[in-house]
């Protein structure tokens, strides 16, 4: 993936979790458990200041992707 798809990716994860937390289906103390690249989108989202997110468990994650360009 390039930087561009990277951050799709993260916009629509953010859209979706968006979504659920205005219909009600999760509250705004979100713990985001991120494996591999989803530690990645996981630590993005808090980057982008994402509403609601308590806490952020990273499990053999790097904090990106393009680390071999």
């Amino acid at each position: 993936m390039d930087a561009w798809e990277d951050q799709l990716v993260v916009d629509k994860v953010m859209e979706f979790i968006g979504k659920a937390q205005e219909a009600g289906d999760i509250d705004d103390h979100i713990v985001l458990v991120g494996w591999s690249m989803g530690g990645s989108i996981a630590l993005e989202l808090e980057l982008k200041g994402m509403k609601g997110i308590q806490n952020i468990v990273l499990l053999n994650s790097a904090p990106e992707w393009n680390i071999f360009n």
